[in-house]
């Protein structure tokens, strides 16, 4: 038996007061766990059960409280993995990230757009962000809201996503089929970024500190856009000569038919037009022409030639500032 003060101490007086003493040793280690909110109070107390002279008795400790720290962390991705397709000239393109609060806290996150990436084709013209404020995930002009930084950060609760659209136009020349541009969006947590494990310490005054978890509080993503060039049209018209000076389709006349090739946007390459000769007629000797230019009939040199099967005119690459104009003459046959 011990004494104290010139008083006999207890058993039951000894444990209390080592469980006290050691009472930090009955919590576990602060861990800055995702799952767990931040901010939520952790408390323990442990307790003895034991027997002395007067029966059983039971002690606690003294209770201690902490409080879970913030993890900094955030995800984002393309609302798609698949690239739009666009036409040159084309705007407001609305073009779709999802940004993800992968932390344990509420945070705020700052955007920011780049276009002017290394290993695409073009440099989208991208000049604003806009959130989308009924959730929809679908970009309406009318509802949803421009991005202003510092502004209207998209505030996010744990595993909360928003979806932002980078509002983007397209070069209205220059451009091929296939040919793609890259966007990139970024988010930042407003409370800070860095390395893994890097502290902000109380950044809101509420006794909570920050901590930076393995995404550094910071991500990005790729998207973009590619282009779809329309594709060709051909016009055909024909023109009738009968041997009276008229345009009746009679035996003896002479057709003759036009091909105009043309493209809306873009450029597409190694373009062939062909055409078969219609039953009941036969084909004009020398009357094939490429934009009023005359092509011999035999496969030489120029771009056209004439078959059996009919004509056919090579006219290479195809661009929306010019057309190309393919002619040739058949008679209807008279016997």
């Amino acid at each position: 038996m011990l004494h104290r003060f010139g008083k006999e101490i207890s058993a039951r007086e000894r444990l209390a007061s080592a469980l006290c003493a050691a009472a930090v040793l009955c919590v576990p280690a602060p861990v800055a766990a995702k799952g767990t909110r931040a901010g939520t109070a952790i408390s323990n107390v442990a307790s003895a059960t034991f027997t002395d002279e007067d029966g059983p008795v039971t002690v606690t400790s003294n209770i201690v409280t902490m409080r879970v720290d913030e993890v900094l962390d955030v995800v984002v991705q393309p609302a798609s993995t698949e690239r739009p397709k666009v036409m040159p000239g084309e705007q407001g393109r609305a073009l779709a990230f999802v940004v993800t609060n992968a932390g344990n806290g509420p945070e705020n996150f700052a955007l920011e757009k780049r276009t002017d990436l290394a290993d695409d084709r073009f440099d989208p013209i991208c000049p604003r962000l806009v959130l989308d404020s009924n959730g929809n995930n679908g970009f309406d002009p009318s509802t949803d809201v421009n991005y202003v930084a510092g502004s209207n950060d998209p505030a996010l609760d744990p595993d909360q996503s928003i979806t932002v659209f980078a509002i983007c136009d397209v070069p209205a020349t220059g451009l091929n089929a296939d040919d793609w541009g890259s966007v990139r969006l970024d988010a930042t947590a407003k409370t800070g970024s860095g390395q893994p494990g890097t502290v902000f310490a109380n950044p809101n005054g509420d006794g909570i500190d920050a901590i930076v978890g393995t995404t550094t509080a910071k991500a990005n993503a790729l998207s973009g856009l590619v282009v779809g060039i329309d594709p060709p049209t051909i016009t055909k018209a024909q023109a009738v000569q009968d041997t009276r000076g008229g345009a009746s389709p009679m035996p003896g006349a002479v057709v003759t038919y036009t091909l105009t090739a043309a493209i809306r946007s873009g450029n597409v390459a190694n373009t062939v037009v062909t055409d078969p000769i219609p039953f009941g007629t036969t084909y004009e000797a020398g009357s094939l022409r490429l934009d009023g230019t005359a092509l011999s009939d035999a496969e030489d040199g120029d771009a056209g030639r004439v078959t059996a099967q009919g004509i056919e005119v090579r006219l290479g690459d195809l661009t929306a500032a010019a057309s190309r104009i393919v002619s040739f003459k058949v008679r209807i046959n008279d016997r």
